[in-house]
């Protein structure tokens, strides 16, 4: 609209501009441009500011409306909201002609002043109350409407049209706004409206605490008040406890607040009071949260995982800590920092019906093991004075014991260590336990080296080939030490179980020596001579018969290529005795003679076993006449199963005197022992062998046959 009007501005300007024509003699009157005039009807006066001119003619300004604005001079009255054309005249003045501006004016509702509201105050008893509006420049009608309008959810006051009707005391906002019309715009306001009434004296309302299912609902009793309004009872956690009237059901544990509400009555205001029902759950039946004993660094990491006292409810528990520096717990792991005492505190939260644990507080004691700088091994000598130990530092304050594992050697007493045979004894220092510190131990060795022996000539040693020789002459000494022996060359003598071996004719050197014991050490090694003489070749060997109460005169001796002398011996003196050479029969039956050849200075000694039979004596009867027979007939011959003859198996037997052939092979780890000719016994490394293939292990494998108690084979075998 403003934008028409102000082109209608425009073109009417214009036409004045082509309609004022100015004589030509007169001076062009030049006119600056003028605006539109806006202003609220509020506004009442408005001063118009007339267009630029280089003129000094008088101005006159009209309104094409009259009803709209009024003016006089420059000041414009404004009468009512509107449109209007406003002319700027300027008069002729000397040489200037006469000219015109015209401009548009536009008059706006204006908004309306309101006169001072008073908040009203009005008595409960009154029932209603009608409301008076401000006073106002507009001539708008007015409609109200109340906020603010409720005291603990129940409302106050109500409305209708100018008229309030009263419900409660309080207080209320009433908001009063004023329609627009043509000229004025719409306006608003507000007033508090006061309602007053006897406020009633009200008695305690208790508060309550029931135990979860021990009731399953109960009565509540209205408080005492001056006031005879009805009482209405809300719970503010229906999850807990409903209300219905005046009955109260326990749901589930926890807190509820029960509002108790009295209706206004009587010039008596309504009154609101509360208390608090509390639904407590049952206590849970906690078992023992037993006290705990740690042992610093016993596990990885020092982490335990507490367990968690038996409960016959499911909440969860936490545990707490009184002194962080010697432990930390999180979750259920407790993570050991340091030695020290401290309180855990074990407590279950609440759960469902059951309500929170009461606090169950164990001991926590962390022991620490002491350490010790280890103390040197020392050496002493037999017969050293007494020494004396000092214990290593420690932040333990425990006693210290001292103890030997052989007293022989080293004796205790008190911290005091007494030297006695030779040996190697440890010693242990045993701190006991004390305050958070466990007992703790450390140990040092004592080596108490012995006097050295005074050893004797070593006597040299002759055995023979497949001798064993387990009485060695050892040398003398004051030493009751287990003496050990050392062969230089294996492949001529060896040492086997403890017994000398003769494997092969030859000389080797053989040392001794003497291990410690008592008060002596171990002794010089002292060597001998050791020499292995060949066996004797012997010559074969018959059985000897002879007849009771004979007497054989000379045993014929073996063939032998030795020329030691030969003894005999029996094994059995009832049948037959011997003395040198000579055998005596005793009685009939039969006895084994030992053949033995003493040992010369090249052979060896020799000797095996025969048979010596003692037969009874033949007696030849006197021959008596022989009578002539009587013809018998020969009867017929009665057929008759005839028996085959017994086969006799006869076992053949070594020939006495005659050693087995003995052949021994050796393939990878397997020695195959083959005999012919007796029975002999087989040994490998000193352990009995079979007569054939013996599995063995890698190394020097010393195979050793034994025929009538004589070595007859000795080899060294090395295997890979």
């Amino acid at each position: 609209m403003k934008r028409v009007i102000f082109s209608v501005a425009i073109i009417f300007s214009s036409i004045g501009l082509i309609a004022t024509g100015a004589p030509s003699f007169a001076t062009t009157t030049r006119l600056g441009t003028v605006s539109t005039t806006e202003v609220g009807l509020d506004q009442k006066t408005v001063t118009l500011t007339p267009p630029t001119s280089n003129s000094p003619g008088a101005w006159v300004i009209t309104v094409d409306d009259s009803t709209i604005a009024s003016v006089s001079g420059l000041t414009l009255t404004l009468l009512k909201a509107g449109s209007a054309q406003i002319t700027y005249t300027q008069l002729a003045s000397g040489v200037f002609n006469s000219d015109y501006r015209m401009a548009v004016l536009v008059v706006d509702p204006g908004t309306p002043v309101l006169g001072t509201w008073a908040p009203p105050t009005v008595a409960l008893l009154a029932a209603s109350f009608t409301i008076a509006p401000p006073s106002s420049t507009s001539n708008g009608s007015w409609i109200y409407s109340l906020t603010n309008n409720t005291k603990a959810g129940h409302v106050v006051a109500t409305i209708s049209g100018s008229k309030v009707t009263l419900l409660d005391a309080g207080t209320v906002t009433i908001n009063a706004t004023q329609l627009a019309t043509r000229n004025w715009k719409q306006a608003t306001t507000q007033a508090i409206l006061t309602i007053t009434a006897i406020t009633p004296v009200i008695g305690t309302f208790t508060n309550v605490t029931v135990a979860k299912d021990s009731v399953g609902s109960f009565t509540l009793r209205s408080p005492t008040s001056t006031s005879t309004g009805p009482w209405t009872f809300t719970s503010s956690n229906s999850a807990v406890a409903i209300v219905t009237g005046t009955t109260v059901s326990p749901i589930a544990v926890g807190t509820a607040t029960i509002t108790a509400y009295q209706a206004p009555a009587n010039g008596y205001s309504s009154a609101t009071t509360s208390m608090t029902l509390m639904v407590s759950a049952a206590a849970p039946t906690v078992g023992t949260f037993g006290a705990i004993t740690y042992s610093f660094g016993s596990v990885a990491n020092n982490t335990l995982t507490l367990t968690s006292p038996t409960s016959n409810s499911p909440g969860a528990w936490s545990f707490l800590i009184a002194d962080t520096s010697i432990a930390t717990v999180s979750g259920n792991i407790l993570t050991i920092l340091k030695a020290g005492s401290t309180t855990i505190t074990a407590t279950q939260q609440a759960y469902g019906n059951y309500g929170t644990s009461a606090p169950q507080p164990v001991s926590l004691v962390v022991n620490a093991i002491p350490t010790y700088t280890a103390l040197p091994n020392i050496g002493q000598v037999v017969g050293d004075p007494t020494r004396t130990i000092t214990p290593p530092t420690s932040l333990s304050g425990g006693a210290w014991t001292m103890t030997s594992s052989n007293p022989a050697i080293v004796s205790v007493t008190g911290l005091a260590l007494t030297f006695g045979n030779a040996g190697t004894a440890t010693i242990t220092l045993s701190q006991a336990a004390s305050g958070i510190y466990l007992a703790g131990t450390t140990t040092f060795t004592v080596i108490v080296t012995g006097l050295v022996p005074t050893i004797g000539t070593f006597t040299p040693v002759i055995i023979g080939v497949g001798d064993k020789v387990s009485s060695i002459p050892n040398p003398t000494s004051n030493s009751s030490g287990i003496w050990s022996y050392m062969i230089a060359d294996p492949t001529i003598a060896n040492v086997v179980s403890g017994k000398i071996v003769g494997i092969k004719a030859g000389t080797t050197t053989i040392s001794a020596t003497q291990h410690p014991a008592g008060k002596y050490g171990q002794s010089n090694t002292v060597q001998a001579v050791l020499t292995v003489l060949p066996n004797p070749t012997l010559g074969a060997f018959s059985n000897i018969s002879i007849t009771l109460g004979n007497t054989l005169a000379a045993i014929p001796n073996p063939i032998s290529n030795s020329t030691g002398a030969w003894s005999y011996s029996t094994s059995d003196t009832s049948v037959i005795s011997i003395t040198g050479t000579k055998i005596t029969s005793l009685k009939v039956g039969k006895a084994l003679v030992r053949a033995s050849q003493a040992a010369t200075s090249t052979f060896s000694g020799a000797s095996f076993t025969f048979d010596v039979s003692v037969l009874a004596v033949k007696v030849i009867p006197t021959p008596k006449p022989t009578p002539k027979p009587t013809p018998t007939p020969t009867p017929k011959p009665t057929p008759t199963k005839s028996t085959p003859p017994v086969k006799k198996h006869h076992t053949k037997k070594p020939t006495p005197g005659v050693v087995p052939i003995v052949t021994v092979s050796n393939k990878g780890r397997v020695i195959t022992i083959t005999v012919k000719g007796g029975t002999v016994v087989a040994m490998i490394n000193g352990a009995s062998a079979k007569i054939g293939a013996n599995t063995v292990l890698a190394g020097n494998d010393l195979v050793i046959i034994e025929f009538d108690s004589k070595v007859i084979y000795s080899r060294v075998f090395t295997v890979k």
